[in-house]
């Protein structure tokens, strides 16, 4: 069936089995912070072990007990076929279910909703307004057997709202992001924590190994290399700026994607490759350095439900350059630790884009740590404990 992990401490009262699509390192970092603070017994079951597109080993938590579920196929679709038992074997456990795309996640949940068990929805997507009519029945009537809707963000909880989910059934918990590690990590390689110190020249030894002159602000980006992602947008509003008064910034893209060659050839029809530099994709472990040397973030997304890497970047103390189609940018980004541009508007973004390179942005620095100081791993497991006590307390007799 898969492969489990050691045991956390002992735990007792509160069991929850969380249906996870598969792994992620953003999950796994969340799932053992649960398994560490033991104020919930968590088993984690996976669907398959990689998801196209996504970044990631492929490997469960470390702590948190966790297994995959056997897989199977129906026409190309994978599908689990023991899931749904497994649950309705387990009736002192309360499931949370991560996804109705998948067709074990989808008939779980109508099963559970059917029987009229405790189950939570938890999700940070917005729901395609292109599905067909049908889909969208299903898809409300699977929320509305849900106990509880679990959302990232306000824009998820929007979402629900819309697809008819009261606002009492609705919760917000936001991803785990390990912002000590990530600002431990900044601090050494920027020499800016003596104890932790590298080299005389911190930050601007850094920028000199990375190719970045003095006096010029690069700006970092990193994401997949899609349409989505608005790196067209951002590449059309870096060449209005090159027109307009004030510093020209160098952007630091790291990505890979489809859409890679065609942001390559943008660059160069619009006269700006020297100012961008296309970097292959890394995992975390290879991005203090560039955290260290940027001087703000930016995401132009067209539509992204709560990309993380903004509260990595604020976490790094980098000001963030964003628009409002990023739930995350919606829900942390104000004018104390960056700016907001309109989706696909590339007169709006060259102006945010303008007024960071004309702000301080040094001073917005520890305004941007401070914004996400609560998104830690041990602050958001204690409030997963209360999502779990909420839901159960709907299902009281």
């Amino acid at each position: 069936m898969g492969t489990e992990t050691r045991r956390a401490k002992p735990t007792t009262g509160l069991k929850v089995t969380v249906v996870a699509e598969a792994p992620s390192p953003h999950q796994n970092l969340f799932f053992d912070a649960v398994a560490r603070l033991g104020e919930v017994d968590l088993e984690v079951l996976f669907c398959r072990r990689v998801m196209p597109g996504r970044a990631g080993s492929g490997e469960g938590p470390r702590v948190a007990r966790h297994r995959f579920l056997l897989k199977a196929s129906i026409r190309g679709v994978p599908t689990n076929p023991t899931l749904t038992p497994e649950l309705l074997a387990s009736p002192e456990r309360l499931p949370f279910l991560t996804s109705y795309h998948l067709p074990a996640m989808l008939g779980a949940g109508l099963a559970l909703g059917a029987l009229r068990r405790p189950w939570v929805f938890w999700t940070n997507t917005l729901p395609a307004p292109s599905d067909p009519f049908y889909w969208r029945a299903v898809r409300r009537w699977f929320l509305s057997r849900s106990s509880l809707c679990l959302t990232s963000g306000e824009a998820g909880r929007a979402a629900l709202l819309e697809q008819g989910v009261r606002r009492e059934r609705t919760q917000v918990l936001p991803f785990v992001v390990d912002t000590a590690w990530i600002t431990r990590e900044v601090d050494r390689i920027s020499g800016e924590d003596p104890g932790l110190k590298t080299g005389p020249d911190g930050r601007a030894a850094m920028r000199c190994k990375l190719g970045i002159a003095p006096g010029v602000r690069a700006l970092l980006f990193v994401g997949q290399m899609i349409r989505r992602k608005g790196i067209d947008v951002l590449l059309d509003a870096l060449a209005l700026l090159q027109q307009m008064p004030g510093p020209r910034p160098l952007l630091l893209a790291i990505g890979d994607g489809a859409e890679l060659a065609d942001f390559r050839a943008q660059a160069t029809r619009l006269g700006i490759d020297e100012w961008v530099r296309f970097i292959p994709s890394m995992d975390n472990s290879g991005l203090p350095r560039y955290w260290a040397a940027a001087d703000a973030f930016v995401l132009p997304s067209r539509v992204d439900a709560w990309p993380v890497v903004v509260v990595e970047a604020l976490a790094a103390g980098l000001p963030v350059i964003g628009t409002d189609a990023c739930g995350s940018v919606r829900d942390l980004v104000t004018p104390s630790n960056g700016f907001v541009a309109r989706a696909g508007d590339v007169l709006s973004l060259a102006e945010a884009l303008r007024g960071a390179m004309s702000a301080d942005l040094a001073a917005l620095r520890p305004l941007a740590r401070a914004s996400v100081a609560a998104l830690g791993p041990e602050k958001v497991a204690r409030d997963f404990t209360r999502v779990v006590e909420a839901a159960q307390r709907r299902h009281a007799p």
